[in-house]
C-alpha cells in the first residue's frame, strides 16, 4: 500500500541530507553513531536531486463485475376454469283436478260459460220474488203503467241473481211473463176525450186521466201530443214524478191548463235531475195554476216546470219549493 509523506517532514529529511553532504560531516553508523573510516564527501559529489512533490497516484477503484442476474421467468398465465352453470330442475306442474259439472235440472236455463258462480240462494230469496210477482195486477193501464213499470224492473233483477234451478221453484212465473208483455204492447190511452191534436186534444178531467197523461209521455209515446185540462184536479200531496221526468222523455207538445189548478202536489220522492209538476219542458204549458209542497235533493226543482226549455204562459205557481242540494261544484235552480 503507497504512503505519501506530508511536505514538511520530506522537507527536514532533504535538509539533514544536505548537512551531511557538507566537508567534514561525520557519516551515521547503521545504529545511529558516527561511521569511522568512511571517506568523506568531496564537493564534487553531486547533490542528490530532491524529488518533486509528486502527489503518490491514487489507485483507481476496481470496479467489481456486476453479479449477473439471472431473471425469474414468470409463471404462465393460467386460467381458472369457471364452472358450467347447473341448470335447476323445473317443477312438475300438477293440474288442479276439475270439478264436475252437474247438468241443470230438467226445465232449467243453463248457466252461460264464464258465468261467475251465484252466491247460495235461500228460500226467502225465492219467497221475496214470489210476493213481487203476486203484487203485479191483473190488468195494465196508462193510470198504473209507471207503477207496473217499476215493479216488472225490480222482478227482473231479482231473477237475475237466483240461479237456473232456484229459478224454476219460483211459482206463478206466467204471471209475470204475461204482464210483461202486456205492458209492451199498451195501446193509446182513454182519456175523458180527444184523440191528442190540436182540434181536438186529450181532456183530463181526472186524477186517473193525469197519471195517464204523465206515464204516456214518459214513455216516450205521448210527448208531442196536445192536452186540456177540464176540471180542477187535487192530488191529495201524494208522491208526484214529473211529466217529462228527463231530456230523453221531455214533453214537446201543448198544455192548456184551461183556467184551472191542479193542488195537492207535493212530498216529491223522484231522484231524478227535475222535479216538479213537468220535468224538462220543450212544448208550450199555458192557463194553469199549480199549488203545494215540493222537496229534492237534486240540481233542479220548479212548482210548474222544473227546466223549461219552451214557452210558459198565463201561469201561477204557489208551490213551496226546498232543494237541499249542497256541495263543492254542485249548481242548485230552484224556482216558480
Amino acid at each position: 500500500m503507497t504512503h505519501s509523506i506530508p511536505r514538511r517532514t520530506l522537507a527536514a529529511l532533504l535538509a539533514a541530507m544536505m548537512l551531511l553532504a557538507l566537508p567534514g560531516a561525520p557519516a551515521l553508523a547503521a545504529d545511529g553513531d558516527t561511521a569511522e573510516n568512511e571517506p568523506a564527501v568531496t564537493d564534487e559529489t553531486e547533490a542528490t536531486p530532491v524529488p518533486e512533490d509528486t502527489a503518490a497516484p491514487i489507485p483507481e477503484a476496481a470496479e467489481s463485475p456486476a453479479p449477473e442476474s439471472t431473471a425469474t421467468p414468470a409463471p404462465e398465465d393460467t386460467a381458472v376454469p369457471v364452472p358450467e352453470p347447473t341448470a335447476e330442475p323445473v317443477p312438475e306442474v300438477t293440474a288442479e283436478p276439475t270439478s264436475e259439472v252437474t247438468a241443470a235440472p230438467d226445465g232449467a236455463e243453463p248457466a252461460s260459460i264464464g258465468a261467475d258462480v251465484p252466491m247460495p240462494i235461500s228460500q226467502g230469496d225465492i219467497d221475496r220474488v214470489q210476493n213481487m210477482i203476486n203484487r203485479l195486477p191483473d190488468e195494465v193501464t196508462w193510470e198504473n203503467y209507471e207503477d207496473v213499470s217499476a215493479l216488472l224492473d225490480e222482478i227482473f233483477r231479482a231473477l237475475n241473481a237466483l240461479g237456473p234451478g232456484e229459478r224454476t221453484q219460483v211459482g206463478n212465473i206466467d204471471k209475470y211473463e204475461r204482464i210483461k208483455t202486456a205492458i209492451n204492447s199498451l195501446g193509446d190511452p182513454s182519456f175523458s176525450g180527444g184523440n191528442g191534436t190540436a182540434d181536438a186534444p186529450y181532456l183530463i178531467q181526472t186524477k186517473g186521466d193525469l197519471k195517464s197523461f204523465r206515464s204516456y209521455v214518459n214513455a216516450g209515446r205521448g210527448g208531442d201530443k196536445c192536452y186540456r185540462l177540464g176540471e180542477n184536479i187535487d192530488l191529495g200531496s201524494e208522491a208526484w214524478t214529473p211529466i217529462g221526468k228527463s231530456m230523453t222523455y221531455a214533453f214537446s207538445g201543448t198544455f192548456d191548463g184551461g183556467g184551472h189548478t191542479i193542488s195537492g202536489i207535493g212530498g216529491i220522492e223522484y231522484a231524478g235531475n227535475y222535479v216538479g209538476l213537468f220535468g224538462c219542458n220543450f212544448g208550450t204549458v199555458k192557463d194553469l195554476t199549480v199549488k203545494g209542497v215540493m222537496e229534492t235533493s237534486g240540481p233542479c226543482i220548479g212548482g210548474i216546470v222544473s227546466e223549461n226549455h219552451g214557452a210558459i204562459e198565463n201561469c201561477t205557481s204557489a208551490v213551496s219549493v226546498t232543494s237541499t242540494n249542497s256541495g263543492a261544484g254542485r249548481a242548485t235552480y230552484a224556482g216558480g
